[in-house]
């Protein structure tokens, strides 16, 4: 059935009702069992579209055919003669700038409009796109003016569409019934056109004029050229924006009951002329915190009503200057001072330069804040914060330090200062805590000395005498004296990881030498029977000068013999140039000084009559890094062995304590391996019903453990624990646990009845 011959428009189309085969066409199919290619495009139902004869050729048609029939796996593939047009073609589109005119009905200044299009030709599939560029204010929906597709040709066959012969540049091309004239193309497109096809573009066409662009350049170039009125307002706003002038001012009210003499603050804007007072806020004053006394607004010289802020008689910038009195909605506020940018513009502007007014002030006596005693509930800290609050808020801690200090920990030896003869020989363990400045006293265990060992001192953060600062640091150093609730502790050694720490923190002060010296005198006063034969015999010998060397061998023969700390402090109080001899025989006159002052029971004297002996001749400190070379021994080998032994018994007695260290510790390490708590590990040795531990039931449990396999190593182990006992709680687990909370352990218990 033959279609007529009608516009192809939307709405112009109909549906063809013969038609019962809409099947989909497709090019590529089958043929004598290989793929071959269609050659026409059928449309659906299989009528035919349009044929590929103009982009392929017969010859080119038939060589394909050739191929396909002899191919065989064996022979090379033939290099085909063409190139797929959208391969060839693809992304060049040639561009042509063309326009349209459009009538233009019900208008008096226009009869038609100019409209500028750009028509792009797609040379892959010869589809055609027209857009038009938008223009401001046009008014017109602008862009996509034609979507890309194959655009048929006006009046031609059915199916035939626009190629590039239709398009040129000078021709006039009609898509849709609408007529648009090419009258320019880019260069690309003419370059294009002359190396494949040949053709020479014509040059580019003017644009013709249009009415509605003319009517309006001429109109916005009136609305440029127009001159407008001087805007007073509008020039200073722009002159003085953000530029606001401030004055001090008082309103003096006192004529008034429980009146008062307020301060406030006057900004003055200079871009409107506007006025805005604030109050000036004090702490404590009883009085509401209003934000604004008044508003930023144009304020009347005179006011009686509302009526008075329309008359436009306001106030200016040249009204307000230091000493003048404004009456702002009948308050008289007195300006006494200005900053300096509001200075600098009166004396530019008005040529004023006036000094600030000197207003005396009054101030009420301070009130003062009585503290009241600490009652001993919680912590002292919290019970200040009630008093400098009405809701108490909590003290702030160094969190920082806590984390960074939390397990370091700084043990010293120590020795209470006292008159009381049974507490002279007394040795404590002061433990200080890096991480809250906190500190504890222990005492070690010793036998048959009658006195109740342990702790002492809880762990608390401990206050100086008659002061309100706490302990710190910088306090506690070798030979300082601290008086930890009303008890004196002289600060006499220090474990290796001490000296350590206390070399990384610089606020750590040096040992106290000459205070040193005297406890050194003070040791061998205790063992003054021994000592004192041996010192007088080494007079005798070399002189009264004698070597640091030989006066140290002659003690260790004696006693214990001294520490690295005291033979520093030797030297640096009898021989400061360090020439390695000293006087043996002023010295042991000092020692039996110590003696006769000892037999009185005055152990203060000693300390103060030695400290006046080194007084003007001896700093309390060493220079930096003096403490380096003055490494002690461990706490645990102050101690030393009874004199009384014969070399095999000392020999014995080394073995034994040596394989007694070795089973605790392996004891500590197992246990601890499998629980870290020791309330846990101790239940887990009593049981949940009872709070002591037995001797047997340790056994069982040691044996279970299979720590101690051997009768030799439990009874070392039972012994550590138990020693005389037969049962112990959970302080003295821990305690056998916890070598470091006891440095003087049961291991020396022997040495520390002579020490």
């Amino acid at each position: 059935m033959q279609r007529p011959r009608i516009p192809f428009l939307p709405g112009n189309t109909f549906r063809d009702p013969t038609k019962t085969d809409f099947r989909k066409s497709h090019t590529l199919g089958m043929k004598g069992g290989l793929p071959a290619a269609c050659t026409e495009y059928n449309g659906i139902g299989g009528e035919l579209s349009h044929t590929l004869h103009s982009r392929f050729s017969e010859e080119e048609l038939e060589q394909g055919r050739d191929f396909l029939s002899t191919w065989t796996q064996q022979t090379e593939l033939p290099v085909l003669g063409y190139i797929p047009a959208f391969v060839a073609y693809d992304k060049m589109v040639l561009s042509f700038k063309a326009y349209f005119r459009e009538s233009v009905h019900e208008s008096n200044a226009e009869t038609y409009r100019v409209r500028l299009c750009l028509i792009d030709y797609y040379l892959e599939d010869d589809t055609i796109c027209v857009l038009e560029p938008r223009r401001e204010n046009s008014g017109i929906p602008q862009g996509v003016f034609l979507r890309r597709h194959r655009v048929p040709v006006e009046g031609g066959d059915p199916g035939q569409s626009m190629t590039l012969e239709d398009l040129a540049v000078g021709a006039d091309v009609t898509i849709y019934g609408r007529t648009f004239h090419i009258y320019d193309c880019n260069g690309s497109t003419r370059r294009y056109l002359a190396e494949e096809h040949g053709r020479e573009m014509a040059p580019a066409e003017p644009i013709p004029s249009d009415p509605h662009d003319t009517h309006r350049a001429r109109i916005e170039f009136k609305a440029m050229t127009h001159p407008r009125s001087v805007d007073t307002k509008l020039r200073q706003f722009l002159k003085y924006d953000r530029n606001v002038l401030r004055f001090f001012c008082i309103w003096d009210d006192r004529q008034r009951m429980f009146g008062e003499r307020l301060r406030y603050v006057l900004h003055y804007y200079l871009s409107d002329d506007t006025m805005e007072v604030v109050e000036v806020k004090h702490g404590n004053s009883g009085r509401d915190p209003f934000p604004t006394f008044v508003r930023r607004s144009k304020v009347p010289r005179t006011y009686t009503d509302l009526k008075d802020m329309s008359d436009g008689d306001f106030y200016t910038d040249a009204d307000t200057y230091i000493g003048a009195s404004l009456n702002i909605f009948n308050r008289t506020f007195l300006i006494v001072n200005c900053d300096d940018y509001t200075r600098e513009h009166l004396r530019r502007k008005f040529g004023r330069e006036d000094a600030p007014l000197d207003v005396e002030e009054y101030h009420p006596p301070p009130v003062a804040r009585d503290i009241p005693p600490y009652l001993g509930l919680g912590k002292e800290e919290d019970t200040l914060a009630t008093c400098f609050h009405l809701t108490p808020k909590p003290i702030s801690k160094n969190f920082a330090k806590q984390l960074r200090s939390e397990h370091k920990i700084l043990r010293f030896l120590a020795r209470m200062e006292t008159d009381h003869p049974n507490d002279i020989d007394r040795r404590f363990v002061v433990t200080y805590y890096l991480g809250d400045d906190s500190a504890s006293v222990f005492e070690p265990p010793r036998r048959n000395s009658g006195m109740v060992h342990g702790k002492i001192i809880e762990r608390a953060r401990i206050k100086k005498p008659n002061s309100s600062m706490y302990y710190n640091l910088q306090d506690m150093y070798l030979g300082a004296v601290v008086v930890f609730q009303s008890r004196r502790f002289v600060l006499l050694d220090c474990d290796e990881y001490t000296k350590a720490e206390m070399q990384l923190h610089s606020e750590c002060q040096q040992p106290d030498l000459a205070r040193l010296e005297v406890e050194f005198r003070l040791r061998l006063f205790q063992d003054r029977a021994s000592v004192l034969p041996a010192l007088h015999h080494l007079v005798e010998t070399q002189g009264p000068v004698a070597s640091v060397a030989a006066f140290a061998e002659a003690v260790a023969r004696v006693a214990s013999p001294p520490t690295e700390l005291e033979l520093a402090a030797l030297t640096a109080v009898h021989d400061p140039e360090h020439t390695g001899q000293f006087a043996l025989a002023e010295f042991l006159e000092r020692v039996e000084e110590a003696v006769a002052l000892q037999d009185g029971g005055r152990t203060a004297e000693i300390l103060t009559a030695s400290q006046r002996l080194s007084e003007g001749t001896l700093s309390a400190t060493v220079p930096t890094g003096a403490i380096e070379c003055m490494e002690t021994r461990p706490l645990r080998s102050t101690a030393r062995l009874p004199e009384n032994l014969l070399p095999h018994e000392e020999a014995a007695l080394r073995t034994h304590l040596r394989e007694k260290r070795a089973v605790v510790s392996r004891f500590v390490d197992k246990v601890l391996t499998r629980q870290s708590s020791l309330t846990a590990i101790f239940r887990n040795f009593t049981g949940p019903l009872s709070s002591r531990l037995d001797i047997a039931t340790f056994q069982a449990k040691v044996r279970q453990l299979g720590i101690a396999p051997k009768q030799k190593d439990m009874e070392l182990l039972t012994q550590h624990f138990f020693g005389a006992a037969g049962d112990i709680g959970y302080q003295g687990f821990v305690r056998g646990m916890n070598e470091e909370e006891k440095p003087l352990s049961f291991e020396t218990s022997t040495a520390v009845l002579r020490s």
